[in-house]
């Protein structure tokens, strides 16, 4: 806490009842709460001094909340909109910053030649405002000529929303502010880092929400609320570097000491060291029959971010779109006989297509295939295939279920698995670094579960960010193809994005982003904008 301050309680005594101006009168002419009691001790009044540390404590909290600052006591950044990078963070008043974190952050941005912002965050702590004259409100002064507490712009798509408050204990601070900036991305400061993408039409960037995390310790009260926020609390912030117009940002978490991983490097006081492998790449659902050949050059040529980054694991998801049967066109006439003349109608040559696919893009670390539901998609069409119906996989279905029936362990088996591990000659079959997953496996790196693919919940129930946040282990999913960040659940995009011209016509926020992993389990997105994954 500062020391004495009567020139905040002057500027608060406007917040008080007509009791608290007497009780802020009182130590304002006296200098402190302890004179002021005995005072009206002397004049028969009798006041304790507890009783006026109670009053100007909530007068404080009166003050915080309608937006009270002393803009005198802290220097504020300047320069930011000409920079081209930026570290974005946050801070809460009256609360000390990681001074590990600080100076991890001080070589980060020396090293990327990027420009330091925290975002200046207001909290009336129940359990901090008790000593009355002593609870000015003020920023910790290490990091002066960082703060920022209006609205920046960074470029034609984005802005630093520094002038939206937002409660320190909000469970979901990006609630409600989609309208706000209109049609920019927006970044706001709050202690619990979140990203949500807002719909907009076909062929426009989705815009994007984040919320940047914080440099500051936790500092909450004893409320549920409160609790539920120090939980949530994220040593973190964003790095954001701009192309043109186009703007990329990268979640940092930083641990215990303030020291974080940065794509293949490690920051720490001491400096920088690079060649680290992230321990995962989640890749947004692939859907391998959509994807043009500039995504596959994207994700898997020498300048994409695998490449570049060589995790020593891949987790995928929808590997396999099933497009040939796609239950999902079965009444669609005109797409039915697209596909026909197309000769996306044999199904074994799909499934052939992907192992193929799978084996290729998995040399040199392990490939794990999540149990998805367009791979099931083939289970559930062999159960309701009539040889009738479809001449043209007829044969195949029989030599299929024959092979089965003769050397698999069990009808329950999941068929997608079966084929491409069983099924197929030796030569075409998938190698021994591919590993398929089960809904039942958990796949954890570094205490991060990444075995789910997202369309199932708990207890049966619709997955969904929210369901899975209350999970006791953080985990990374698929499935929605709009990636977003919800307390400890992470879920990535697609990469197949020609399927919004069958499935999310219209205005949607679908978007291609991935994730990883790094050796102390932070996580970072890496989201692809205009075939580039970096400015």
């Amino acid at each position: 806490m500062p020391a004495p301050n009567i020139a905040a309680l002057k500027k608060i005594r406007k917040y008080a009842s007509n009791t608290g101006k007497n009780h802020i009168d009182s130590v304002i002419n006296h200098g402190s709460a302890t004179k002021a009691a005995r005072e009206s001790t002397n004049s028969g009044k009798k006041l304790s001094r507890q009783s006026i540390n109670e009053s100007i404590k909530r007068t404080m909290i009166i003050a915080i909340e309608a937006g009270f600052e002393d803009k005198s006591l802290n220097v504020r950044a300047k320069g930011i909109a000409k920079a081209r990078r930026w570290f974005i963070t946050s801070a809460q008043n009256n609360s000390e910053v990681h001074e590990g974190f600080i100076s991890t952050i001080k070589v980060f941005c020396d090293h990327m030649n990027a420009e330091p912002i925290a975002i200046m965050t207001r909290y009336a702590n129940p359990d901090k405002f008790h000593r009355g004259a002593d609870s000015g409100v003020e920023w910790d002064h290490s990091i002066d000529g960082w703060y920022l507490d209006k609205d920046v712009s960074l470029g034609p798509k984005l802005m630093i929303a520094g002038d939206v408050k937002i409660a320190a204990t909000s469970g979901n601070p990006l609630l409600s502010l989609d309208l706000i900036g209109r049609g920019k991305s927006m970044i706001v400061g709050h202690g619990q880092m979140q990203m949500r993408l807002v719909a907009t039409p076909h062929g426009v960037e989705p815009k994007m929400l984040h919320s940047t995390g914080s440099c500051t310790m936790p500092n909450y009260g004893r409320s549920r609320m409160a609790m539920t926020a120090k939980e949530h609390h994220n040593l973190g912030g964003l790095y954001v570097e701009m192309r043109g117009d186009a703007f990329y940002i990268f979640q940092v978490e930083a641990d215990n000491q303030g020291h974080f991983y940065f794509l293949n490097e490690h920051f720490s006081p001491d400096g920088v060291t690079n060649g680290h492998r992230p321990l995962a790449y989640i890749i947004g659902d692939e859907h391998r029959i959509h994807m043009t050949k500039a995504d596959h050059n994207n994700l898997w040529g020498k300048k994409g971010p695998i490449e570049t980054l060589n995790p020593e694991c891949l987790v995928r998801h929808d590997v396999d779109d099933f497009y040939t049967r796609n239950h999902h066109h079965k009444d669609d006439l005109m797409l039915c006989m697209h596909k026909e003349k197309t000769g996306f109608k044999l199904v074994e040559q799909e499934l052939r297509d992907t192992a193929k696919y799978i084996n290729e893009t998995s040399k040199g670390r392990v490939s794990y295939i999540v149990d998805s539901n367009h791979p099931n998609a083939f289970g559930k069409w062999l159960n309701r295939f009539k040889s009738k119906n479809d001449i043209a996989n007829a044969d195949f279905v029989w030599r299929y279920r024959g092979h089965k029936g003769l050397y698999g362990g069990s009808w329950a088996d999941d068929d997608f698995t079966y084929f491409m591990t069983n099924f197929l000659p030796d030569n075409e079959k998938t190698k021994d670094n591919v590993v398929f997953l089960t809904r039942n496996d958990q796949l954890l790196f570094a205490g991060i579960d990444t075995a789910h693919h997202g369309d199932k919940g708990a207890n049966g129930a619709r997955g969904s960010a929210q369901a899975f946040s209350k999970a006791f282990l953080k985990m990374t999913t698929g499935h929605s193809h709009s990636p977003s960040i919800f307390k400890g659940a992470w879920c990535v995009g697609t990469w197949a994005m020609k399927m919004t011209e069958q499935y999310a016509k219209g205005i949607g926020s679908w978007m291609v982003m991935d994730n990883i992993i790094y050796p102390d389990g932070a996580r970072c997105m890496i989201t692809h904008i205009n075939g580039k994954w970096r400015a």
